[in-house]
């Protein structure tokens, strides 16, 4: 497979062929999309229609997701449910990143009304987990900077900008804003660290990859008395609030949060 020049150079290799989960609770199976649909072969006709109905096949990229519900959300389907404590800011306005307009009471209210549904949203499609990611980031990180238009970041606009063949680009602008993509730490007490540090500077968040599953989610804060990085997950099951990383497509595939810390490969930032 070829990539783009602008798409990422990190080792981020999809995984092959198809996989499925099973939760206990759950009245659907979500199932993982092939790379290549003429990779796949079946033994018999009627084995390969029932598979073929049961699988949504998701684009051969390597930043794409492989974890498609029975029935898609809409894209940027805005989630009012709101189902989580309320954490104290742990961010100071000083220390943030990008210019904001903000009084300091007002930027630590937006910060607490970030974990309230209305931005969290359901990727467009299987294989769109990180630019719908990307497309949550740019819609927090306007809201923190006063820009009442945050609302019109949708992930159709950001895809024309972000997207290519090979996925997410590496680097790109929208909205007036740049994310760029980087590597994390090998180890895992160092990924912890550094998400940590990056949530100080981006209390809009960061868009987190694992690429051997392959899946990308938002880490939107952390809880130090609890220990608990609290996510939104794009993917369709997971999507419209925040919920701790334990409980995310990753935490769940990678036995909870320090697994799913643990098989972090790369991540998007504000720049």
């Amino acid at each position: 497979m070829q990539h783009s020049s602008s798409a990422h150079k990190l080792s981020l290799r999809p995984a092959k062929g198809a996989h499925s989960v099973n939760k206990t609770g759950e009245n659907a199976k979500r199932y993982a999309g092939s790379h290549s649909s003429n990779r796949m072969s079946f033994t018999t006709k009627g084995t390969a229609f029932l598979v073929a109905c049961a699988l949504a096949f998701c684009t051969a990229t390597p930043a794409a997701i492989h974890v498609i519900t029975a029935q898609a959300a809409p894209a940027n389907s805005e989630v009012t449910e709101f189902a989580s404590e309320v954490v104290s800011p742990t961010v100071n306005k000083a220390a943030y990143d990008l210019e904001s307009t903000l009084t300091d009471d007002q930027f630590d209210k937006r910060v607490e009304k970030l974990k309230t549904g209305k931005f969290y949203l359901a990727q467009s499609a299987g294989g769109r987990c990180t630019v719908a990611s990307a497309t949550m980031i740019l819609r927090r990180a306007a809201y923190l900077k006063g820009d009442d238009a945050w609302r019109s970041i949708k992930e159709s606009a950001v895809t024309k900008k972000a997207w290519v063949a090979a996925g997410l680009k590496n680097s790109f602008s929208s909205f007036g804003m740049k994310m760029n993509l980087k590597s994390f730490s090998k180890s895992k007490a160092s990924k912890t660290s550094q998400l940590k540090s990056l949530l100080k500077k981006h209390p809009e968040g960061i868009a987190v990859y694992d690429s051997s599953l392959p899946h990308a989610i938002v880490v939107t804060d952390y809880d130090a008395k609890t220990k608990t990085f609290y996510c939104a997950d794009p993917a369709p099951s997971y999507a419209g609030k925040r919920i701790p990383m334990a409980k995310t497509w990753n935490g769940t595939s990678r036995g909870g949060q320090k697994g799913a810390i643990s098989h972090l490969t790369g991540y998007w930032a504000v720049s």
